[in-house]
């Protein structure tokens, strides 16, 4: 057993969720106080749901311009499992972050940037091809379909708030 593993063991317990528990301390220092809107998977992918995100929050943020923060959980480790602890990586080795500035007409969080997070992860999860700082793709169309939008592609960069976690 290497030294990394012991040293995890002493840390954490089966009822640990360090990745999850490190994602949620850095949020609650960039939103202190919000209650970001969570959107969970019903059936995890491990049990043979479809989704492979556990879950996606949504944060709104006041910084200029004012938009939505939305942010995936499931790419990373998020639970207590020893066997992590010797990897390199943490999991693929990175969350996805979208940012969105709602229209004057929208009046609830919309859904689309969920659907788009939780389509990125299915070729993640089935091709095993992990982004990077840099990295960008096209979507073959609009990132909204039936959407007034000329955006068409999309890249990869650290979110300038949560950085590295």
């Amino acid at each position: 057993m290497s030294l990394k593993t012991i040293r995890y063991k002493l840390k954490y317990t089966k009822d640990s969720m360090p990745g999850l528990d490190a994602i949620n301390n850095k949020l609650k220092e960039v939103y202190a106080g919000q209650e970001p809107k969570h959107w969970a998977t019903i059936v995890p992918y491990e049990l043979g749901g479809e989704d492979p995100l556990w879950a996606t929050k949504i944060y709104k943020s006041d910084k200029e311009p004012q938009h939505l923060h939305y942010l995936t959980l499931g790419f990373t480790n998020l639970f207590y499992d020893p066997e992590f602890a010797k990897d390199e990586v943490n999991g693929f080795g990175f969350e996805l972050t979208f940012r969105y500035i709602p229209t004057v007409d929208e009046i609830a969080e919309p859904i689309w940037p969920m659907n788009f997070l939780g389509n990125i992860s299915k070729y993640v999860f089935s091709s095993k091809k992990a982004f990077d700082e840099g990295h960008y793709m096209s979507a073959n169309g609009p990132l909204c379909t039936g959407a007034d939008t000329e955006v068409t592609a999309f890249a990869f960069c650290l979110d300038p708030e949560l950085g590295e976690i």
